[in-house]
């Protein structure tokens, strides 16, 4: 373990411990039993990086607004992961198809749930973070309705969609279908071969993150099918559900 480090998240979680009345330099000096001046450089760049800040008195730490943040970030979606239970599983049961609901945290896709299709024939769903934003239905989605400032960090992280989108050649294309995605409430994705069907929904959160449900199966399975009708519909009556109860 690097040495510096594991200091600078003793000190956070500390300051953390303290609550809303800090902890002072000498205080936080003396719990991590670590030198002064090493704890002042330490505080020094945490407070730089924003993890950590002082009291108008300038003598006690309390956590800053990206510590504040990575927790609020955390809350989130232990609080919608609960809140989808109930609702997802009867979606799942209801369309028989693979159901994951999604947030945009860190400009990155986070699948907080996914509930499988019982079919032998079926597409799976991975919880975890990925960078699929443009090549997903509940990607596309969640970018659709995430801030302009977060969606240009999102293109100066990934670039431009490329192969992954072959429609949104340019910044200016591309927030062109993202706002006709927002206006809609509703994307339909084809893998490139064909073979699977992904569509996402809107799941509005009031002071939250962007989030969408998403439904995938084979395409197979529902030929010549008029997708908003057959899934959307039910789809965005669980969004209203679990935004009832955000």
């Amino acid at each position: 373990m690097i040495q510096s480090v594991q200091r600078a998240l003793g000190l956070l979680t500390l300051i953390a411990n303290a609550g809303d009345s800090g902890l002072s330099l000498t205080e936080l000096s003396e719990r991590s039993g670590l030198k002064a001046p090493t704890t002042h450089n330490m505080l020094s760049t945490l407070e730089v990086c924003g993890y950590i800040a002082r009291l108008p008195d300038h003598r006690r730490y309390v956590l800053g607004p990206m510590a504040l943040q990575m927790g609020r970030r955390h809350e989130d979606a232990k609080r919608l992961a609960t809140i989808v239970q109930t609702p997802l599983r009867e979606l799942n049961q209801e369309l028989g198809e693979t159901v994951i609901v999604t947030l945009f945290q860190n400009y990155r896709r986070r699948t907080i749930i996914a509930l499988e299709s019982k079919h032998p024939l079926r597409v799976g769903g991975d919880i975890g973070d990925d960078d699929r934003l443009y090549d997903t239905a509940t990607g596309r989605m969640m970018l659709a309705m995430a801030p302009k400032d977060d969606v240009a960090t999102v293109i100066d992280n990934l670039g431009l969609p490329g192969k992954r989108w072959p429609e949104a050649s340019s910044k200016t294309e591309l927030q062109k279908l993202l706002s006709a995605i927002r206006q809609d409430g509703f994307v339909l994705y084809t893998t490139s071969g064909g073979q699977v069907i992904a569509l996402a929904v809107p799941l509005k959160l009031v002071d939250g993150p962007p989030a969408a449900i998403g439904i995938n199966f084979p395409a197979s399975r529902h030929a010549n099918v008029d997708y908003r009708a057959a899934f959307g519909e039910r789809m965005a009556a669980t969004a209203r559900k679990i935004e009832s109860n955000w």
